[in-house]
């Protein structure tokens, strides 16, 4: 009875045994890499599993910039993977060139955003909430004269004070109208009309 309960343990260790040793070759064969990718001179070492090599050059040369090689993964004298070997020189990529600035200008000037406004009687005032004016529409004119600017559109503010501007506006669907703006006195005994401007795509200031 202690000899058949002994050899039961001992096939079962042989067993576990034996599917430890088929869990490593099964997981080293199925990992090997089917294509390989050298540099000349460069020695492969692959730490392969007892009876399992691989047949073929496994040591590249100078010659040549590139060339194929087909070789196979072998468990004793039995063929289990082909794997495909290219061994080519070295690339060395130097960046090099020149910075570039690119500065793209809009027809007109465009409108990015609104700002409140404290005028001299301490009111906050908006100008998207007074006029029709809207974010993304562009400024071609003021006075009848082509804005190209936001310094061109400063300068007309501050010689025109408080007298109203007539501007000519093109919405986002490329429609102009006309619009009246009466630029704000604020506390600071300026004339501002509290919108964000941009007049290229590099840029973006506050007039």
């Amino acid at each position: 009875m202690v000899i058949i309960i002994l050899m039961k343990k001992i096939r079962r260790v042989v067993t576990i045994f034996c599917l430890l040793i088929f869990y490593c070759y099964f997981i080293n064969i199925s990992n090997f890499p089917n294509k390989i990718l050298v540099y000349n001179n460069t020695k492969i070492n692959f730490k392969l599993c007892p009876f399992l090599k691989l047949e073929g050059e496994v040591v590249t040369s100078s010659g040549g910039k590139s060339s194929n090689y087909n070789l196979k993964l072998v468990l004793g004298n039995i063929k289990v993977k082909d794997v495909e070997l290219k061994r080519t020189e070295k690339v060395e990529v130097v960046p090099s060139g020149e910075l570039v600035g690119l500065k793209i200008f809009t027809k007109g000037i465009v409108i990015v955003g609104f700002s409140e406004i404290e005028d001299v009687n301490g009111n906050k005032v908006s100008l998207e909430q007074v006029s029709s004016l809207k974010q993304g529409e562009k400024i071609l004119e003021v006075n009848d004269i082509k804005i190209e600017s936001i310094d061109e559109l400063k300068k007309i503010i501050l010689s025109n004070k408080e007298d109203s501007l007539k501007m000519k506006i093109e919405d986002s669907n490329g429609k102009e109208r006309e619009e009246i703006v009466k630029p704000i006195h604020d506390n600071s005994n300026s004339y501002k009309l509290g919108i964000w401007v941009k007049d290229a795509a590099t840029g973006v200031r506050v007039t």
